[in-house]
């Protein structure tokens, strides 16, 4: 007795999904967290970099712990280990307020026709200022682009 094309059919759809639910729960997704889960650590060296905050939102990647938050006019993004030491900051800036060298690097790259999405600055400890941006191919490619205030590129991430 041979498989009906119905079972089949179904049997593929189910293996699909399967292996869909397989490779989705690999990759590594942020997930909301409440604050009353962040560890005592985060918490406190969180406090004592950014002494006045507001409207916190934590979210744990990796094992890394993303806070977005206000302080004074200005929304940042910080990123701590579990243990509670800073790994860096981001703070969103005007593509205008970009150092000259790192606007003109990307003007002048292969990436200087693409549309450019949010721009940060990106503050880490022991080492200077770097820039971050999002940018969009015309086919709607995104990619992130990370420059040295030289106009030096970092890396680019898919």
């Amino acid at each position: 007795m041979q498989p009906s094309f119905k079972f089949l059919k179904q049997s593929f759809f189910v293996t699909l999904v399967f292996i869909s639910l397989l490779f989705n729960s690999r990759q590594a997704k942020a997930q909301d967290i409440a604050e009353k889960d962040v560890p005592p650590d985060v918490q406190k060296a969180f406090s004592k970099k950014y002494l006045e905050h507001s409207d916190v939102y934590w979210m744990i990647k990796d094992g890394f712990y993303l806070v977005s938050f206000k302080t004074g006019k200005e929304y940042l993004d910080a990123c701590f280990s579990a243990k509670g030491k800073w790994i860096n900051t981001l703070r969103i800036i005007e593509f205008a307020s970009l150092p000259k060298a790192v606007a003109d690097s990307l003007r002048t790259s292969h990436f200087g026709g693409w549309d450019v999405g949010n721009t940060y600055s990106v503050e880490a400890p022991g080492k200077p200022v770097s820039y971050r941006m999002y940018v969009y191919s015309p086919s709607w490619d995104e990619l992130e682009l990370n420059y040295e205030a030289n106009g030096q590129l970092i890396v680019e991430k898919p």
